[in-house]
Order: structure tokens, then sequence, then C-alpha cells
């Protein structure tokens, strides 16, 4: 779904080392970068994106076939039932909701926080 193709974008974020870096001598000084902050919220919104996008998508699949066993389950009797918005949408607020709390607890416990990993330097250093 769209929502669960947002989930890329934050992945293009770049940012800094955390720590503020020496201009003149290209160390790591012990001052705290402030715009770390929105690298760290794009780590945690991508899963955010594709979950809540999974959600969506699995919770109208979900209730169209609930919708389906509902009108199956009545004609079996040969009653005529109307099945209403009211009916299937508590199933997709429901797990919505849960998808929800989830991603808070997750949050809330131990967010995503985004880490530079030097892999190799050059001859230079860098």
């Amino acid at each position: 779904t769209f929502l669960m193709s947002l989930g890329i974008i934050p992945v293009g974020i770049q940012g800094e080392y955390r720590y503020y870096v020496d201009p003149i001598t290209g160390m790591q000084t012990d001052e705290p970068n402030t715009d770390i902050r929105r690298v760290d919220a794009a780590c945690m919104a991508l899963p955010w994106l594709f979950s809540m996008g999974f959600a969506v998508t699995f919770s109208a699949l979900f209730a169209k076939i609930w919708r389906i066993k509902l009108v199956f389950q009545a004609s079996r009797a040969f009653v005529r039932r109307q099945v209403g918005v009211k009916d299937v949408a508590s199933i997709m607020v429901a797990v919505i909701v849960l998808q929800a709390i989830v991603l808070i607890a997750w949050n809330v416990a131990d967010p995503l926080v985004w880490q530079r990993e030097v892999l190799t330097n050059d001859d230079n250093g860098y």
C-alpha cells in the first residue's frame, strides 16, 4: 500500500555524528549534536510506516472476508442480512489500535537510535 511504501523515505535521511566534529582537528568533541534527533526519528518512522500500512491492508482484507462470512451464514438460513460498516469497521479499528499500542510500547521502552559505524578507513584516515 501507499503507507507501506512511504517507509523508504526515512532511509534516505543522512545524519552527522552523535557529537560535533571539530572542523580543524577532525576529532569528535564532547558537545552532543542536536540535529541527530531528526535522524533518530527517521529510524523509528520506518517500522511505524511499514507496520501501520501492513495493519491497514490486512485488517481491510480480513474485514472483507468477515463480511462475506456473515452474508454466507445468513444465506444458509435463507435470511436476508445486511452487513453494515459498523460490523466490519470494529475489526479494522481493533487491529490498528493494537498495532499502535505495540509501537508506542516499543518507542517508550527501547526506541531505535541511529548509529554510524565506520567499516573501513582509507590512507588519509577517512
